[in-house]
Protein backbone atom coordinates (compact mmCIF):
# COMPACT_ATOMS: atom_id res chain seq x y z
CA UNK A 1 0.00 0.00 0.00
CA UNK A 2 1.47 3.21 -0.73
CA UNK A 3 0.78 6.61 1.14
CA UNK A 4 -1.52 7.97 -1.09
CA UNK A 5 -3.92 5.08 -0.22
CA UNK A 6 -2.77 5.69 3.54
CA UNK A 7 -4.00 9.00 3.54
CA UNK A 8 -7.49 8.27 1.09
CA UNK A 9 -8.34 5.43 3.57
CA UNK A 10 -7.96 8.08 6.35
CA UNK A 11 -9.15 11.31 4.11
CA UNK A 12 -11.98 9.53 1.44
CA UNK A 13 -12.54 12.87 -0.35
CA UNK A 14 -8.70 13.52 -0.55
CA UNK A 15 -7.17 14.76 -3.40
CA UNK A 16 -3.76 14.79 -4.73
CA UNK A 17 -3.26 18.20 -3.49
CA UNK A 18 -4.98 16.63 0.04
CA UNK A 19 -2.45 14.26 -0.04
CA UNK A 20 0.77 15.86 -0.95
CA UNK A 21 -0.27 18.41 1.93
CA UNK A 22 -0.27 15.86 4.19
CA UNK A 23 2.55 14.37 3.55
CA UNK A 24 5.16 17.01 2.97
CA UNK A 25 3.36 19.69 6.00
CA UNK A 26 2.15 17.24 8.67
CA UNK A 27 4.74 14.38 8.92
CA UNK A 28 8.38 14.83 8.94
CA UNK A 29 8.84 13.01 5.73
CA UNK A 30 11.66 12.97 3.44
CA UNK A 31 14.21 13.81 6.41
CA UNK A 32 12.29 11.04 9.06
CA UNK A 33 10.59 7.91 8.63
CA UNK A 34 6.79 7.65 9.19
CA UNK A 35 5.12 4.21 9.34
CA UNK A 36 1.66 3.75 7.82
CA UNK A 37 0.15 3.55 11.18
CA UNK A 38 1.09 7.00 12.00
CA UNK A 39 0.70 8.79 8.45
CA UNK A 40 -2.95 7.45 8.68
CA UNK A 41 -3.32 8.55 12.76
CA UNK A 42 -1.78 12.19 11.64
CA UNK A 43 -4.34 12.56 8.01
CA UNK A 44 -7.25 10.76 10.69
CA UNK A 45 -6.22 13.59 12.90
CA UNK A 46 -6.37 16.41 10.82
CA UNK A 47 -9.74 15.33 8.82
CA UNK A 48 -11.21 15.16 12.17
CA UNK A 49 -10.27 18.89 13.22
CA UNK A 50 -10.97 19.75 9.58
CA UNK A 51 -14.58 18.31 10.12
CA UNK A 52 -15.00 20.57 13.33
CA UNK A 53 -13.57 23.56 11.75
CA UNK A 54 -10.26 23.54 13.62
CA UNK A 55 -7.32 24.63 12.70
CA UNK A 56 -3.83 22.51 13.87
CA UNK A 57 -0.49 24.62 14.69
CA UNK A 58 2.39 23.84 11.86
CA UNK A 59 4.56 22.96 13.98
CA UNK A 60 3.15 21.25 16.78
CA UNK A 61 -0.54 20.16 16.15
CA UNK A 62 -2.16 21.61 18.93
CA UNK A 63 -5.12 23.98 18.16
CA UNK A 64 -4.82 27.15 17.00
CA UNK A 65 -6.91 30.53 17.88
CA UNK A 66 -7.83 33.52 15.46
CA UNK A 67 -7.41 31.28 12.49
CA UNK A 68 -3.70 31.38 13.06
CA UNK A 69 -1.24 28.91 11.48
CA UNK A 70 0.80 28.60 14.96
CA UNK A 71 -0.74 28.22 18.47
CA UNK A 72 0.27 30.71 21.33
CA UNK A 73 2.63 28.11 22.95
CA UNK A 74 4.73 27.81 19.59
CA UNK A 75 4.54 31.63 18.76
CA UNK A 76 6.54 32.07 22.51
CA UNK A 77 8.77 29.87 21.67
CA UNK A 78 9.53 31.07 18.22
CA UNK A 79 9.76 34.87 19.55
CA UNK A 80 12.69 33.97 22.35
CA UNK A 81 16.11 34.66 21.28
CA UNK A 82 17.89 31.64 20.42
CA UNK A 83 20.97 30.96 22.76
CA UNK A 84 24.20 30.41 20.53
Amino acid sequence: MNYSAIIKAAIPEANESIVDYVMWERTPWPIGSVTAKQLYKIAGRLKRAADKGVRLCDFCDNKTTDDKYTCSKCISALSKPSES
